[in-house]
């Protein structure tokens, strides 16, 4: 996870939108990986708001189609409601924050 929050940081730090994306991309594949698929679901939602290139973005829309299919159909909603708030800046602080200690 560390390497991943450092790129995170990276990115957003010096405005790398799509680096900034892949970041989070990998970071949404370790929740899923622990069974976080909330946190997952909140990070993908908004990340496919958003141009990138077409291996992250497939990955996004793969990760994400899976958590359709798998997790409540309500976290699916509520993800993509909360992603019409955020900025990129917003998710990438909220997700750095809480995994500082990871």
């Amino acid at each position: 996870m560390r390497h991943q929050r450092d790129a995170l940081k990276t990115a957003i730090n010096l405005g790398m939108v799509n680096a900034a994306l892949n970041a989070l991309v990998s970071i949404a594949e370790m929740f899923v990986e622990r069974g976080d698929t909330e946190r997952a679901a909140n990070i993908l939602a908004l990340v496919l708001c958003y141009p990138m290139s077409q291996r992250t973005g497939k990955r996004a829309r793969e990760l994400f189609s899976d958590l359709e299919q798998t997790v409540c159909p309500r976290v699916i909603a509520d993800a993509r409601s909360r992603a019409e708030l955020l900025t990129l800046d917003d998710l990438a602080s909220e997700v750095l924050a809480e995994t500082a200690n990871e």
